[in-house]
């Protein structure tokens, strides 16, 4: 019996690939959460969150930084607050599901080393191949005589397209990052090849989900990191191109049609952003600390507004929902980020410098069409790799 228990826990801390420890444990498991259904994988923020606060090392980590911890619990009430006077159920739910992400973001940064980023970082690329197949599975056999955009195991084909941006973000970096010359690699240090691969399947999952928000938030992810590696005459010709194939999507519709063509999906977009500031505009409470998340989707029928299930713009959806007063703390938390970015510069980690800096790109440009990041799937992404920040250059 005693044998069986310690083989079951050496799963659970992914045994000697996490070397055993809690702490690897709990950021491998992370990746696993990035790539699982998005059902089992909002359980898993669940207990991750729960296991983040009962056990003692972890909660030392989240109750360490005293400002964060202010700004995790005020963006959870103003949203609660806001969902309880509105009496939107649902937006209670995404309100606690907002404190377990941040509280599993608080215990990573706290846990983190350089050595469990890098097992995390071949877990999630590992894990972006295998989301491929499966969206080839969803496409080619499952779905193949219908009209349909893969979604992997998330919810839809813009949530896989903003978890694909992030892998071929973190495999390209990684591609052009040093790696050590010594003969003998460790397992969670591979060859550029790895990387390679994985940057051209994640580029080829981009093309299969057909998703315009994202593609634009690669395209602009990769122009940041040629301005941060500072090869700005490679930026400037990719940025030609880049404007070119917009052009041609623009004005030609029928190449780049998939779905729906471009100019429909922004006439589409210009509508809805319409609607959802007229009701943000409603009334001096919803303005304040708006109607607590998911609004958009509780009132459009009731308010005559364009049907979707939000507001399709980070900032106008997040006025909707949480009003001045919440998207103002999320402006809170990114700067923290920001600052977090440019400390991991100070302490010798470029490469967190480079990867925050991008990741927070992916985020804003995304964020242009789309509420990508408010998923447990990409913010969970997002935020393991910000936390990377609080790890020195030597860090083991």
């Amino acid at each position: 019996m005693t044998g069986v228990k310690n083989r079951l826990i050496g799963a659970l801390k992914f045994g000697s690939v996490g070397n055993g420890t809690a702490s690897q444990a709990f950021v491998l498991w992370t990746a696993v959460l990035i790539w699982n259904h998005f059902v089992l994988s909002g359980v898993m923020v669940v207990l991750m969150a729960v296991i983040a606060w009962a056990k003692k090392e972890f909660r030392t980590a989240i109750l360490e930084d005293k400002a964060f911890l202010t700004l995790h619990i005020a963006v959870t009430a103003v949203s609660v607050i806001s969902s309880l006077i509105s009496g939107n159920i649902i937006g209670i739910a995404i309100s606690a599901g907002v404190f377990f992400v941040l509280s599993i973001f608080s215990c990573l940064r706290g846990i983190m080393t350089g050595e469990s980023f890098e097992k995390f970082t071949v877990f999630v690329c590992l894990g972006s191949v295998i989301a491929f197949i499966a969206a080839l599975v969803q496409k080619f056999l499952i779905y193949r005589n219908d009209l349909y955009r893969p979604t992997a195991g998330a919810f839809n084909a813009n949530y896989y397209g903003a978890l694909i941006v992030m892998a071929a973000v973190l495999a390209g970096v990684k591609l052009f990052d040093k790696i050590p010359t010594e003969e003998k690699h460790p397992w969670y240090r591979p060859t550029k090849f790895f990387y390679a691969f994985t940057l051209l399947i994640n580029c080829a999952a981009l093309l299969l989900s057909e998703s315009r928000s994202s593609l634009l938030a690669f395209m602009a992810c990769a122009g940041v990191y040629l301005l941060l590696t500072k090869r700005y005459l490679i930026c400037a010709v990719c940025a030609i191109l880049g404007g070119g194939v917009w052009l041609i999507g623009w004005f030609y519709p029928e190449v780049f049609s998939w779905t729906n063509s471009l100019s429909f999906i922004f006439t589409e977009r210009v509508e809805i952003w319409e609607c959802a500031i007229r009701s943000f505009a409603g009334s001096i409470g919803s303005i304040l600390i708006g109607r607590g998340p998911m609004t958009y989707y509780m009132v459009w029928e009731r308010e005559g507004l364009f049907g979707a299930n939000h507001a399709h713009n980070i900032v106008i959806d997040s006025l909707l929902n949480v009003g001045v007063i919440g998207t103002l703390l999320y402006a809170a938390i990114i700067l923290y980020m920001l600052r977090m970015a440019f400390k991991a510069r100070e302490h010798g980690n470029k490469l967190s410098f480079i990867l925050i800096i991008i990741f927070i790109a992916e985020v804003a440009v995304q964020g242009i069409a789309d509420v990508t990041i408010m998923w447990h799937q990409s913010a969970a992404f997002f935020l393991t790799v910000v936390a990377y920040g609080n790890v020195s250059y030597n860090s083991k």
